[in-house]
């Protein structure tokens, strides 16, 4: 059997469930800060910490930072600016994923737009999907955020899409084996290019 699954079935809960204590989440906009001030991490935008994505938004901040402060070591609005400017689309990336996915819960308050709308849609769609290597091969980059996400609209993982909303893929059972290199068969057992 699974080794991992026999150490698991010797483990015993110590206490019972906890919550975290982010009571939602959260995003602020520095449209008005003065020159060279810099929000970073919780400050900007502190996201439900199930999906994972708080630190790595922490440490694009960081970089874009870097990024400005070499680009611009003596003009500090323009550093502000560009700051902004690199850290932002990975902001809008983590937000975006993490709204999206909490707002399919019932009770969680929200503004559903259509863009969040269509988001859950596609991934909900897609994660119908995840068992064939290919598609799980370019969509995990993009939800650790080591991707753009304009890889979400590769060929690959529309045709996914399409053909979960048809109903044509359905689960695992309904794709089949895989190649022994473990691509799938329904991608041409090739990898994607990086």
């Amino acid at each position: 059997g699974n080794p991992a699954l026999e150490v698991l079935k010797t483990l015993h809960w110590e206490e019972g469930i906890r919550h975290y204590k982010l009571p939602s989440n959260m995003r602020r906009r520095f449209h008005a800060l003065p020159a060279g001030l810099f929000p970073v991490g919780d400050v900007v935008q502190s996201l439900n910490p199930v999906h994972g994505q708080g630190v790595t938004s922490g440490a694009v901040m960081v970089q874009s930072l870097d990024l400005a402060l070499a680009r611009y070591p003596y003009d500090q609005q323009a550093m502000q600016t560009h700051y902004f400017r690199l850290s932002g689309p990975t902001l809008d990336q983590a937000w975006d994923l993490s709204i999206s996915n909490d707002l399919k819960f019932p009770g969680v308050e929200g503004c559903k737009t259509w863009r969040i709308r269509f988001l859950q849609l596609y991934t909900s769609a897609l994660c119908k999907c995840m068992h064939i290597p290919c598609i799980a091969e370019r969509w995990y980059p993009i939800v650790h955020m080591c991707a753009s996400p304009v890889v979400v609209l590769h060929p690959v993982l529309l045709a996914a899409v399409l053909l979960s909303l048809l109903g044509i893929i359905q689960g695992p059972q309904a794709w089949g084996p895989t190649t022994g290199s473990g691509q799938g068969l329904a991608c041409g057992g090739s990898p994607w290019s990086r």
